[in-house]
């Protein structure tokens, strides 16, 4: 079945356009004109991810993510922001904005239709594996929720595919975690989220997007284990595959990368 997108914009043209970029994907996607009618789509179609604006008329966007976040029927879907906001203010680092605004994901106005797909997929990948990996309920303010599964608690094909596909939300902080001290060059957390960063900011307006695609042999033997993945990386319109057989190694906080090769077939 196709993922449901709701998206929530009071500018027909961006409609449009998100319509049928969506489309060309095989997503369902349905629309509002303002926050108000925004909230009655996402209360009754309950999307797989919303995309939304928010300045708007009647209720702002802020204000419809505030109120799907306090709600435990819908505060598990993904929102992914779509604003001039960062281009109005001056403050153009999408990540201050989505660590600021609390959303799962932000992209500025104007946008590349292609590298905004890329946003999407990964949020619905990750939606789905939260969703079939779940940890037992726990009450918190009185609300029951599903909190995400700790890192520490991945197997080993779970650590690789966080670690290939952080870059697609730029989860640098998430690379460095599935990573042993030696592969991380003695690099302090801050210190490779930054040069990550930089990275992913010298790739531009369109910046690849990559995946595993399946494991193709894997073996754990007491706290060592050897996968080999067939990787995939997309560049614009054109993907390209690989194989690489990563080394993994059991921490007392969950298990670690140690090393990475490509293998040739």
């Amino acid at each position: 079945m196709s993922a449901k997108i709701a998206v929530v914009d009071d500018d027909p043209d961006i409609v449009e356009i998100l319509k049928a970029t969506l489309k060309s994907r095989g997503y369902e996607v349905s629309a509002a004109a303002d926050g108000e009618e925004g909230l009655r789509l996402v209360r009754s179609a309950r999307p797989d991810l919303l995309i939304l604006d928010l300045k708007m008329p009647r209720v702002s966007g802020l204000e419809v993510a505030r109120r799907l976040r306090e709600d435990p029927d819908t505060r598990d879907i993904p929102i992914l922001i779509l604003s001039a906001i960062g281009e109005k203010t001056g403050k153009k680092s999408e990540e201050f904005w989505r660590a600021g605004l609390g959303t799962d994901d932000f992209v500025s106005k104007p946008f590349d239709p292609i590298a905004l797909l890329g946003r999407v997929e990964y949020l619905l990948r990750r939606k789905e594996y939260v969703s079939s990996h779940p940890e037992p309920t726990v009450k918190e303010e009185g609300a029951a929720r599903v909190p995400r599964p700790a890192m520490r608690d991945f197997t080993p094909r779970e650590i690789i595919r966080c670690f290939l596909e952080s870059w697609n939300g730029q989860k640098f902080a998430d690379e460095w975690a599935c990573l042993s001290e030696p592969m991380r060059g003695s690099l302090e957390r801050d210190d490779y989220v930054g040069r990550r960063r930089q990275a992913y900011a010298e790739e531009g307006a369109n910046p690849h997007r990559q995946r595993m695609v399946s494991v193709v042999e894997e073996q754990t033997t007491g706290d060592s284990a050897r996968v080999l993945v067939e990787r995939e990386d997309l560049h614009s319109s054109r993907a390209s595959r690989r194989r690489e057989q990563y080394t993994l190694a059991r921490t007392d906080d969950g298990w670690k990368i140690t090393g990475v090769r490509v293998v040739h077939k």
